[in-house]
This record gives structure tokens, C-alpha cells and sequence, in this order.
């Protein structure tokens, strides 16, 4: 007869082998849950060291592509704009070594440019004292921002055409009316819209500047767009028959607009004649395309378009052409 101390053997027997089973088999299930895990590491692991060596080779690759576009610019752009006036205006706020670079491709191609204009921040006319001051050096009664805005931008642009001050100035103006300045840059300079920064050392007659024939390159960044303020100075720029390009400054870390939308009012609508866009001059090729670009407007038909690689951009650079 089986008594009570053999039952409780085999049920210490059993609860004995049953305790080490589980503890066998969560040993053996934590193993291949920690071989798995490290095993997927290993490939991650593998792959950023693949990911890493790539990117050093693109970025090797982007280098000796820079070096090469830098180094081919002056084949590029050689003769194109041979003792051609160019007039750089540039908007406050972009980087000063971009335009600088761009004015030393524009010199390359032959361009005369012996200055800057840069369009002060007071531009956008955010108070009314601003605005009131850019209406006395027009000589405007108006106090609408927009509208003295459009009336300088036409100041400006007959300057331009006219190459040089105008000497004479209207004897008897209408009523309530100042008489118009004879040198709108000289007036705008003095009321602090404008400042004209020479580039290297020569000396700036400016009564006499730019000249006649001048082309327009006009650079522009984030800050610059207050309403139809853009399209405005292109058109003015237009209705003196100045050939103009305009080009975007693009700045990703200091903008939420992708590339080529500030460019937009001038991609969109009605064209504006005479007129070509960039979208990238903070980039080398950016810089050959405004050079290119410029160049073409002197093409007996000009030849326009909008170039860069943002919204708009019908191609990186001006299509290639043999006859002048």
C-alpha cells in the first residue's frame, strides 16, 4: 500500500521538474530574443557605416563638382557682357558676399560695374514717418505707401534709362506739388532708401552713373515682399526698356518659402518684357545664369526665360545659342 510520504515525494518530484523547465525554457527564449536584437543592431549598425561612406562620397563628389563650376565660370561667361553698363541693385537683408561674387562673375563676362545700389530695409515704408520722408524726396503729395512705392521704383527706372542726373529741373511745378528732384538717386540716397557702395577702388562719379544702355541685375531675398512691391520694380524697370534679371537669393535656414516663390508674381500672370528670373544665386551655376541671362537680353530678338531649379524654372541655365 502506497502510503503519504511517497505521494508527497512525487508531488515535490513534479512541481521540482515543472519549476525547471520554466526557468530552462525562459532562459533559452530570453537568449534568442537577446541573439535577435543584437543580431538586428549588427545589420543597422552595418547599414549606417554604409549610409555614412556613402554620404562622404556624395559629399566628395558635390566638392569636385563646386571646384569644377567654379573654376569653368570664366569660360563660361567670357565676352558675354563686354563693356556692357550693368546696374547690381541689391535689397538689405541678403548675404553681401553673394552679391559681391555675383558682380565679380558679372565683371568676368566684360560687364561695367563700377557700384552696388542697395534698397535700404526703410524701403518697405513701415511707419508713417518713413513713408512721409519718401514722399518729400519724391516730391509727392501721396501717403499711400504702395503707391509712392511704384512712384519710385519709376524714379529709379527713369534714372537708369537716362543714364546720368538730370540737370534741369521743372521751373513752375503744379500747385500743393514739390518740384521733382533732378537726380532721383541723389534724392533717395539723401532721405536714406538708397545707398550706392562702390566695388573695389575706383571712384563713383555718380551724377554720370551708370551710363547709358545700362542692363539691371536686381537681386532679392526673404525680407523683400511686401504686397506687389516685386513685380512693381520689374515693371517699371520695363516701361524705361531696361533689360533686367532679377534674382532670388535663397536662404533655406532663414525661410520657410521654398525656392523660387518669391519669384512667383513675376513666373505667374501676364509676362513682363524684357525681363529674365534665377531663383539660385547663392549657388555658382545660379551666378552663370543671371551672366547668361543678361547676355541674352541683348539678343536682337532679347531672349527671356526663367531659369534655377525652384517653382517656375524652366531650366538651370539659358538655352545655348551661337549667333549673338
Amino acid at each position: 500500500m502506497i502510503n503519504f510520504r511517497f505521494h508527497l515525494v512525487s508531488l515535490v518530484a513534479v512541481f521540482l521538474a515543472l519549476t525547471v523547465g520554466i526557468v530552462m525554457g525562459a532562459t533559452v527564449i530570453d537568449r534568442a530574443i537577446v541573439d535577435s536584437l543584437n543580431d538586428r543592431i549588427n545589420a543597422v549598425s552595418r547599414k549606417a557605416d554604409t549610409r555614412k561612406r556613402e554620404s562622404r562620397a556624395l559629399a566628395a563628389d558635390v566638392g569636385r563638382l563646386n571646384d569644377f563650376v567654379g573654376q569653368a565660370q570664366p569660360y563660361v561667361v567670357e565676352s558675354r557682357l563686354t563693356n556692357v553698363p550693368v546696374v547690381v541693385i541689391a535689397t538689405r537683408g541678403i548675404d553681401a558676399d553673394v552679391v559681391t561674387n555675383q558682380v565679380d562673375v558679372l565683371r568676368a563676362a566684360g560687364a561695367v560695374v563700377p557700384a552696388v545700389v542697395w534698397l535700404e530695409n526703410s524701403w518697405t515704408l513701415g511707419d508713417k514717418t518713413t513713408t512721409s520722408k519718401l514722399g518729400i524726396a519724391l516730391g509727392n503729395t501721396s501717403r499711400d505707401p504702395a503707391t509712392l512705392r511704384d512712384a519710385a521704383w519709376k524714379a529709379i527706372a527713369a534714372r537708369l534709362h537716362d543714364g546720368q542726373a538730370v540737370r534741369e529741373i521743372t521751373p513752375t511745378p503744379p500747385p500743393a506739388v514739390t518740384a521733382p528732384p533732378g537726380d532721383a538717386l541723389s534724392a533717395l540716397i539723401d532721405a536714406g532708401f538708397v545707398q550706392i557702395a562702390r566695388v573695389g577702388d575706383g571712384q563713383i562719379d555718380q551724377a554720370a552713373f551708370p551710363g547709358r544702355n545700362a542692363r539691371v541685375v536686381l537681386l532679392v531675398g526673404a525680407g523683400f515682399v511686401p504686397g506687389n512691391q516685386l513685380r512693381s520694380g520689374a515693371s517699371a524697370l520695363a516701361g524705361a526698356a531696361i533689360p533686367t534679371v532679377v534674382g532670388e537669393v535663397f536662404d533655406d535656414a532663414a525661410t520657410t518659402t521654398s525656392r523660387g516663390q518669391i519669384l512667383a508674381p513675376l513666373r505667374t500672370g501676364d509676362a513682363i518684357a524684357g525681363l529674365s528670373t534665377v531663383d539660385d544665386v547663392e549657388l555658382s551655376e545660379g551666378r552663370i545664369a543671371v551672366t547668361l541671362a543678361g547676355s541674352d537680353l541683348g539678343r536682337l530678338p532679347p531672349v527671356t526665360g526663367h531659369y534655377g531649379y525652384g517653382d517656375g524654372a524652366s531650366r538651370a541655365l539659358p538655352p545655348y545659342k551661337t549667333t549673338p
